[in-house]
């Protein structure tokens, strides 16, 4: 039986405090502000899990400095601790909790990065880096990354905080790629997982949409990567 969401959450905002550098509850209305974290540096993005009682949250830090980290807490400030530890990630932003597939994405703005990792801040990875050799932190604010997800239970694909809008095929492509990120997947094996069909079918299929998918992905479509004479995959870093 799957555990209910912790009734400390019900009719609560949870908000940041950026100058205070503190991680706060209150109702909607205003009142009854309890402070969860204090002493925080500079957070920025943050992430609730209702069942398991936790809060997550980044501290961006200065970007220069490479001090960003990535903090959880039970909902009443007990148990902190710093899951991605201070110089893991530059300047850690906005984030997403992944609870069904155990993940926490976040967008490393002048990392030029979207990195997730398990919610134990184990097993830390780059999913997209725009950086294109340059130094980090990024000088060139047009290389900086706000991030993308993926919602599968409502089909839903976010570049940059913005939906995109993607067929059905094309969400059920890029979710293939997703889940099996790192690794290739050919064309045969496209066609028949995500289409349905057999190998006998024109695999120029697969290369008409995944080209699709990149134009519709933006300055995020170069995480699919073309490994010739094989198929595609998700790149890892």
């Amino acid at each position: 039986m799957s555990p209910k969401p912790d009734p400390r959450t019900a009719g609560r905002l949870f908000v940041l405090d950026l100058s205070g550098g503190r991680v706060l509850s209150m109702k909607t209305d205003g009142s009854d502000e309890t402070v969860i974290a204090a002493g925080c540096h500079l957070p920025d993005g943050i992430a609730i899990d209702t069942r398991a009682g936790h809060v997550y949250w980044t501290n961006m830090g200065v970007p220069s400095r490479e001090d960003g980290s990535i903090e959880r807490a039970d909902l009443d400030g007990k148990n902190r601790t710093t899951i991605v530890p201070v110089g893991g990630t530059f300047t850690p932003k906005q984030c997403h909790l992944d609870k069904a597939n155990g993940k926490l994405y976040w967008c490393d703005r002048e990392g030029m990065r979207v990195m997730r990792a398990n919610l134990d801040g184990s097993n830390v990875e780059t999913l997209v880096d725009t950086s294109q050799g340059d130094p980090r932190p990024g000088p060139d604010a047009t290389k900086w990354c706000v991030g993308i997800t993926l919602d599968p239970a409502r089909h839903q694909v976010d570049v940059d905080g913005r939906p995109v809008r993607l067929t059905c095929v094309e969400f059920k492509l890029l979710r293939m790629l997703m889940r099996r990120q790192g690794r290739v997947q050919e064309r045969d094996r496209l066609l028949n997982e995500v289409w349905g069909y057999e190998s006998v079918i024109d695999t120029r299929t697969v290369d008409t949409h995944v080209r699709r998918l990149r134009e519709k992905l933006g300055k995020a479509g170069d995480i699919v990567e073309t490994v010739r004479g094989f198929g595609y995959r998700l790149r890892e870093k």
